[in-house]
């Protein structure tokens, strides 16, 4: 009998060294979810961000994750416990102790700007390029991932307007291609996926508007 194995993807930043494993992506459950395994290395964090259109559920695989949600109260996940993040909801991530932890992040419903835009992030920094303001901008909206500070809400229109002007352009894919192939990552977004979320084919992508 013949046992076909998935080759998972895996992008580490070059810096920290925290990895991330696609174990679900879009292009291959129709859009339903993105689920990810994250390893996050001692005295990490993830600064206070909120999602918009997605939810994003946690569950502690290895460890501790410590969560930090609006107002300073701390949620402890010891391994095999989960815990959902509703959209417009602040939270942070951190590991407190002193090894690696290991979690699963799932986003629902799917986010193929999730996927893209961890791999030209990572795909930038491994070329040691700088991640500008606008570029930045695009990332985070096609990610639905917004940093929480009044200064971030000032800019949100000049970075919506931004992003959305380098979705015209064409920049998604030509990042897609320099950054993304560069760190050794490819999907297959050219599958079809059916009723999956807007965030379109490769170079037609198209957001509602007040995505």
């Amino acid at each position: 009998m013949l046992e076909i194995i998935k080759q998972r993807i895996i992008t580490t930043h070059p810096i920290t060294g925290d990895s991330v494993e696609f174990v679900s992506t879009t292009s291959e459950n129709d859009g339903t979810c993105n689920i990810m395994h994250v390893r996050l290395n001692p005295t990490f964090k993830v600064p206070s961000q909120y999602h918009k259109k997605t939810i994003h559920v946690f569950k502690c695989l290895e460890g501790a994750l410590c969560i930090r949600l609006k107002g300073g109260e701390l949620e402890m996940l010891p391994a095999g416990r989960s815990f959902t993040i509703l959209p417009l909801t602040p939270y942070a991530l951190l590991n407190p102790g002193l090894n690696p932890v290991k979690f699963e992040h799932k986003i629902i419903p799917g986010r193929r700007g999730f996927e893209d835009a961890l791999m030209i992030f990572h795909g930038m920094l491994k070329k040691k390029e700088l991640v500008s303001f606008g570029t930045r901008s695009f990332l985070n909206f096609i990610s639905d991932t917004y940093t929480v500070s009044f200064t971030e809400k000032m800019l949100h229109p000049l970075r919506r307007y931004l992003a959305s002007k380098a979705l015209r352009d064409g920049a998604y894919k030509n990042l897609l291609e320099k950054y993304g192939r560069a760190n050794g990552l490819v999907f297959n977004h050219d599958t079809p996926r059916g009723n999956a979320s807007p965030d379109g084919m490769p170079g037609v992508v198209v957001y509602p508007e007040g995505t």
